[in-house]
């Protein structure tokens, strides 16, 4: 009996009566350049957001005595992403799906490096380097992607490095006393 459901189920695929998931599949599923641009660049927003949620849990179940350095490096890398935009002003490139605001430093990979570089101490081996490699791909992405300069994602790295580091180095002094 299940070969003859296989068999109809081949036939129907063969006369295309399924064309709508093929496009529907097509449209999602596909992974060339400019979708793993996209989906890289969303670990710089939502993918990093509900990572750093479900980490925040994490630590108030587990680490609370952690929380509230990773609360503050949270909203310090968007209150200083955000001050920096306004300081500096700079002009995003002319892109077809134009985005808003400022280019300096890109948020998206201050975002990530905070959230993705945090994990990755917290890590060892393959864990470390894929979580540490995050950061790079979204800066890659969001240069692919025409949303910023190379010289916005670059400091985007510097500026989500040094606020990492200080906020590391908060935690351990912290823990000393």
């Amino acid at each position: 009996m299940h070969y003859r459901l296989a068999l109809l189920f081949f036939l129907l695929l063969g006369l295309g009566i399924l064309g709508p998931v093929d496009l529907f599949a097509q449209r999602h599923l596909f992974l060339g350049p400019s979708q793993l641009a996209i989906w890289s660049s969303h670990c710089g927003d939502m993918i990093a957001y509900l990572t750093a949620a479900l980490t925040a849990v994490f630590l108030y179940r587990l680490r609370r005595a952690e929380l509230p350095v990773y609360g503050l490096l949270l909203a310090g890398q968007h209150f200083l992403t955000c001050f920096f935009k306004w300081f500096f002003h700079t002009v995003r490139p002319l892109h077809l799906h134009q985005v808003g605001g400022y280019a300096y430093p890109s948020g998206h990979t201050v975002t990530a490096l905070c959230v993705f570089g945090y994990l990755s101490i917290q890590n060892h081996g393959w864990k470390r380097i894929v979580l540490a490699w995050i950061p790079l791909q979204v800066a890659w992405s969001r240069v692919a992607l025409g949303h910023h300069w190379f010289s916005d994602v670059l400091g985007g790295l510097l500026l989500g490095g040094m606020w990492l580091h200080f906020c590391l180095a908060l935690r351990a002094d912290l823990t000393k006393s």
